[in-house]
């Protein structure tokens, strides 16, 4: 049986890759619109036009012109990943890199995927000139990956114990898991065929990483996505192999974080470094430091519920005012009579981040959900409100189990006590109404709290350890919580003003704008006439290095800070402030 299985994935596998050849050869088509690079540079090396759009011509030239070549006196070299084809994911890498490489006087290498025509001449733009080109192997090479993913897969039983398998430490199972459930869009798979196939890739990445961080004297890695197949293996054997990785979080404005310890590997990008919150909450409570609470909570207000792919016009929503005004209202609307407690449980996406931090209580977003509903359909002492991701019903997600039909699953219609939020409704004033809000590890557990509203959370977070959250470390710790969930008290001053003090760090201090980065759709349908031109524009207009990005940036690089930090808000003036940041 195990022969026949082998024979028939072998044929799969072929098929795939056939497949595989012609979307890669019509994406390249359509990505660069058959590049006259060509037949221009046959001719002139002066009258050379890569593009038919003439923006990016025009960027081009003009990058080139602000990143002239500098001498370098430094073996070390700086690796700029950018293996995803997005011009918004490579051109922050590049500028990091690029201030990084002037400040330790080293070179850039650029590592893009074979055929990228627009990451090369972009990386080339930056003074980038020595790039590597990776692919997925030749035909020999991907058998030979394929039977050792056969023999290792058919050693392993289940999903569980895959996620726990590692070659030299470095997390294989779980780059294949992660993988598996984001493209297929499935979070309740069983070991077939795809999970050979990505197996496989992951394998050979490994190992061309493995090879290839050891040709050179890497000392740093520019990195931003650290989920998938190839970007979990490539960070991975970086910090393993001690290369100092700086990792982008956000569109615009950015944050930076450096990662330098391979037992961080799983560490949230979003993260921020505890003594720095610590600073700013001693600076506020000894009156050294004004900060706009009043602000930071209207922020916070107006972000509820609103993710950056709705900022961004990704997903259309309904056109509807509706929302929760008052506690009345709410009762009214889901026919509750009585005064229980209201609880609201925001649920995660359930085909994407399951193992962006370094540990959780549940195995993924799936799990922690369903785990959930099954103890809050015991609890018919409080009121509760499941709140579905608002990216589920976005096309790259689209996830082939939603939130709805899990509940629907294990909640019977008799339970009265528990509702689905209503999909026209936003989550205006609604933490106003509610008692407590139940999160995995989501951004309502540093936004809620700061509204003077108790959040439990189920493992590691960006924002965990602060003192604001009620945090279990254990699923029967949890479970209890969730059993005795009306018990638990309502949020102190002090908690509340910790809340508030790290929502301002990590909105306000350790975020900087990229004065030439246009800030835009992310997905791989964004308008490229816009953002080439918007981008150029932006490029004409901020050419002058010396502005608070690159200010901030030194900052970060010569301090050897964890966090990026805005100089143009920090208060360096004052003295305590001084002792810190230097």
């Amino acid at each position: 049986m195990r022969i026949i299985k082998l024979i028939i994935y072998l044929n799969l596998f072929f098929l795939k890759e056939i497949q595989n050849v012609i979307i890669d050869l019509r994406n390249f088509l359509l990505r660069n619109k058959i590049v006259k690079n060509y037949i221009f540079t046959l001719f002139s090396q002066k009258k050379r036009n890569v593009f038919f759009d003439e923006n990016i011509n025009n960027y081009i030239k003009t990058n080139s012109l602000i990143w002239t070549q500098k001498e370098t006196n430094n073996n070390s070299k700086i690796l700029i990943e950018s293996l995803i084809n997005h011009p918004h994911y490579l051109i922050p890498n590049c500028i990091v890199g690029k201030k990084l490489s002037l400040i330790n006087k080293c070179d850039c290498v650029g590592i893009i995927k074979k055929g990228d025509v627009i990451s090369k001449e972009i990386m080339n733009s930056f003074g980038v000139n020595e790039i590597i080109e990776i692919n997925d192997g030749n035909y020999i090479s991907k058998i030979s990956y394929f039977l050792k993913s056969f023999y290792i897969l058919s050693q392993i039983k289940n999903v569980d114990k895959l996620i726990n398998f590692k070659i030299e430490n470095i997390e294989i199972g779980k780059n294949v898991y992660e993988s598996y459930v984001r493209y297929k869009k499935n979070p309740t798979p069983k070991i077939d065929f795809f999970f050979y196939y990505l197996m496989a890739n992951i394998l050979y990445y490994n190992d061309l990483f493995k090879k290839l961080l050891k040709q050179k004297n890497y000392k740093y890695l520019i990195q931003s996505e650290k989920q998938f197949i190839p970007f979990r293996v490539l960070f991975q054997n970086a910090l393993k192999n001690k290369i100092v990785i700086y990792s982008r979080y956000g569109l615009q404005p950015i944050g930076l974080i450096r990662y330098n310890k391979f037992k961080d590997i799983n560490l949230n990008r979003a993260s921020v470094d505890i003594n720095l919150v610590n600073h700013y909450y001693n600076q506020y409570k000894n009156s050294k430091i004004n900060i706009s609470e009043k602000k930071i909570i209207n922020e916070i207000k107006k972000d509820l519920g609103n993710e950056d792919i709705q900022k961004l016009g990704l997903i259309k929503s309904r056109k509807s005012n509706l929302y929760f005004e008052s506690e009345k209202y709410l009762r009214k609307f889901f026919n509750w009579r009585d005064k229980k407690p209201i609880v609201l449980i925001l649920c995660h996406n359930l085909v994407d981040g399951n193992y962006v931090n370094r540990w959780n209580l549940f195995k993924d977003n799936i799990d922690w959900l369903e785990n959930t509903l099954k103890k809050i359909k015991l609890n018919k002492s409080v009121n509760w409100i499941i709140k579905p991701h608002p990216s589920e019903s976005f096309k790259s997600y689209n996830s082939k189990v939603g939130t709805n039909s899990i509940v629907n699953k294990f909640i019977d219609t008799k339970n009265n006590n528990i509702k689905i939020f209503p999909l026209d409704h936003s989550l205006k004033n609604i933490y106003n109404i509610v008692d407590l809000v139940v999160t995995s590890h989501g951004s309502c557990g540093h936004e809620y709290s700061a509204l003077g509203v108790p959040v439990i959370i189920c493992g590691d977070t960006y924002y965990k350890g602060f003192g604001f959250n009620i945090e279990p470390s254990s699923k029967k710790e949890y479970y209890k919580l969730l059993k005795d969930i009306s018990k638990i008290k309502k949020l102190n001053k002090t908690q509340i003003e910790k809340s508030i003090i790290f929502n301002y760090v990590f909105r306000v201090i350790t975020k900087v704008k990229i004065p030439t980065v246009y800030r835009s759709d992310h997905t791989m349908n964004y308008n490229k006439e816009d953002f080439w031109r918007n981008s150029y524009n932006l490029l004409e207009k901020n050419k002058n290095m010396n502005n608070n990005f690159f200010k901030s940036l030194e900052h970060q690089f010569k301090n050897d800070n964890e966090n990026l930090i805005n100089l143009s808000k920090a208060n360096l003036k004052n003295e305590h402030n001084k002792q810190y940041f230097n």
